[in-house]
């Protein structure tokens, strides 16, 4: 069976007609699939074949717990090219995880891109319920990467790109060019360093202390790593206590209970993922369920895909003390620090962009 479609086609899937106003062609290694924005009566869809015909439909959803669902798959997916009404470019890439919830069937996808986190919410159809209605007899063209892509890379696609970027790490493995927190305080006269929590490994976590009381410290750090974070989020039934997940780290802002001071737990991902059951310096047991419940229900699924495959730390040893310690409703309830740090990263942004610098190849 043919199902492979273009943009401006119409298509049936049951008794519901669509219109394919967008393609994505995906690349993970040997694996390869195609993705179609498709809309009915202004309903938007995702469409998902791969190449071994297996069809699944999507509907973006906003964050979703995956507790008691099955990991299926996950991995890296590159744009090789795209097509119509989406907002990717060839050689975009995204990291992917996909559940299964076994009581129902049903599907979650979590896409984590550079700028933003995605989910969806899928099933799996029957290819044979997809019927093409019409067809497009002049599609648009697809796009490719023209400014900043040199001819070898524009030959290869995404492969091409891979290779680079493993050569380029393969040489530069202990360089990151994303600024952390521990870069920007541990030689900060405002957050001295008081201690450090040795865990597995006998890898350390830090801990400083800090003059300024906890929003004063949230917002000192949001400025110094310029707005560059995953999440922030406040606990909303102690304001002092506030915890800010980056690319690379977790650091919590909390109140000392010895002398009711501002103290900053500052640890890798994989730290923290090797020894979440560790507690917090001078933590009280609301603070550390507030600690463990944001780092498990924004990073622990991620992270153990990341940083688990020799099966060590946290994940082997601690798997089985694994819960909610803390409400989703709360985490995920608006964060007013969300807000400022989202100001201050367009701030930053405006600033590189007035003096020449920041991302894009040619520029407008």
């Amino acid at each position: 069976m043919n199902l492979n479609f273009n943009v401006g086609d119409k298509i049936s899937i049951g008794e519901i007609t669509y219109t394919v106003d967008g393609k994505i062609a995906y690349i993970d290694g040997d694996y390869i699939w195609d993705e179609y924005l498709i809309v009915s009566d202004g309903h938007e869809s995702w469409l998902s074949i791969d190449n071994e015909e297996s069809v699944f439909i999507w509907q973006m959803t906003p964050r979703i717990d995956t507790s008691g669902m099955e990991q299926t798959d996950s991995g890296t997916e590159c744009v090789n090219f795209c097509y119509g009404n989406v907002d990717v470019e060839p050689g975009d890439t995204a990291r992917y995880t996909e559940y299964r919830n076994p009581q129902d069937d049903t599907y979650v996808s979590i896409e984590i891109w550079d700028d933003e986190t995605e989910y969806s919410t899928g099933r799996r159809i029957a290819a044979e319920s997809i019927m093409l209605v019409s067809s497009n007899p002049t599609p648009p063209p697809h796009r490719e990467r023209e400014s900043g892509v040199s001819k070898a890379l524009k030959k290869f696609g995404c492969f091409g790109i891979v290779v680079v970027v493993l050569v380029f790490f393969g040489i530069f493995s202990d360089s990151d060019f994303s600024v952390t927190i521990k870069e920007k305080i541990e030689n900060n006269p405002d957050f001295p360093w008081e201690t450090s929590i040795t865990g597995y490994d006998n890898k350390n976590a830090d801990v400083y202390y800090t003059d300024y009381d906890a929003e004063e410290a949230a917002t000192n750090i949001i400025d110094l790593i310029e707005g560059e974070l995953d999440y922030v989020q406040e606990n909303p039934q102690d304001t002092l206590t506030i915890a800010i997940l980056t690319k690379r780290e977790v650091c919590m802002i909390y109140r000392d209970t010895s002398d009711n001071s501002t103290l900053v737990h500052l640890a890798t991902r994989q730290w923290t993922l090797d020894n979440l059951e560790a507690p917090l310096y001078h933590g009280d047991s609301a603070t550390n369920n507030f600690y463990r419940g944001f780092y498990q229900y924004y990073a622990f699924a991620t992270d153990t895909t990341d940083y688990s495959s020799d099966g060590s730390g946290y994940y082997r040893y601690y798997h089985h003390h694994y819960g909610t310690y803390f409400g989703s409703a709360y985490l995920l309830s608006h964060s007013r620090y969300s807000s400022y740090s989202s100001s201050v990263r367009e701030a930053s942004a405006a600033r590189r962009r007035s003096s020449g610098g920041g991302h894009g190849g040619g520029g407008k």
